[in-house]
């Protein structure tokens, strides 16, 4: 399968995904993240076709303690439709951040991942630094990192 195609997306696009698979329980309108019209934020989208099918939000921003820098970057947001799951969809968003960062000096890249979607990550570079912790309604996380 070619790499599919991933681009970047106004931030109203990716909250539908944000709200149906990260947060049921809260309404479309809550999907504002902190930091989504920030002049350096982007929302990379992949497409199957035309439907878009995995999202996530990269903001330049540090972790105070593990990526402490100004060229630390932190994605959030990340939702893929089940279907899906499994034919790089996901994977495409994560690589494609990773060249934007990088692009712009990027020397960390960064995530609070659920507990769940660790493997994933560990496939693609990242390792979990930390101890696992709570997001009320959400569920166990980590941070994971990944030098660029």
């Amino acid at each position: 399968m070619a790499e599919p195609a991933v681009r970047a997306i106004p931030a109203t696009a990716t909250h539908d995904l944000r709200q149906r698979i990260l947060r049921p329980f809260m309404p479309v309108s809550a999907m504002v993240y902190p930091g989504d019209d920030a002049p350096e934020t982007v929302h990379f989208g992949a497409f199957d076709g035309t439907r878009l099918v995995a999202i996530a939000s990269l903001y330049r921003a540090p972790h105070a303690e593990h990526a402490p820098g100004p060229d630390a970057w932190q994605f959030r947001g990340m939702a893929s439709e089940p279907e899906v799951r499994g034919r790089g969809f996901a994977a495409a968003v994560v690589r494609a951040m990773e060249a934007h960062a990088r692009a712009r000096g990027g020397a960390v890249l960064w995530c609070n991942a659920r507990e769940a979607a660790v493997p994933f990550y560990e496939k693609l570079g990242m390792r979990v630094v930390g101890e696992r912790f709570e997001i009320e309604r959400i569920g166990p996380h980590f941070v994971m990192i990944k030098a660029l």
